[in-house]
Order: C-alpha cells, then sequence, then structure tokens
C-alpha cells in the first residue's frame, strides 16, 4: 500500500468520525465504534500497519 493510499483510508475515517457521535465518543472513553466506523477504523489502521512495514514515510509531503 502506498502513502497516498494511507492518506485515504485516514481521510475516510475521519471524515465519518467528525459526523458520527458514536465515533467520537469512541476516542474519548469507551472505544466502541459504529460498524461503519469500525469497518473504516480497520481499513485505516491496516493502511497505516502497511505503510510503515514497507517502511515509507507517511508524512512526506506528496508532490
Amino acid at each position: 500500500m502506498t502513502t497516498n493510499a494511507w492518506r485515504i483510508e485516514a481521510a475516510k475515517y475521519h471524515t465519518h468520525h467528525f459526523s458520527c457521535p458514536t465515533c467520537r465518543a469512541s476516542g474519548s472513553s469507551n472505544n466502541t465504534r459504529c460498524e461503519l466506523g469500525q469497518s473504516l477504523w480497520d481499513a485505516y489502521q491496516t493502511a497505516w500497519a502497511e505503510c510503515v512495514q514497507t517502511m515509507q514515510n507517511p508524512f512526506a509531503v506528496l508532490a
């Protein structure tokens, strides 16, 4: 997975997270997400792990 793929998954999760009361609450206390939020979170975490494993810099500025 490329750095750009990680950023795309992050954006999808964050877009949902900040519009969903259940997922917003998961960040502060109970760690429970709605079904869609959990699916997006899992994809986000997988993309991050793959990016780190391939030693790509996820914070590199894309041209």
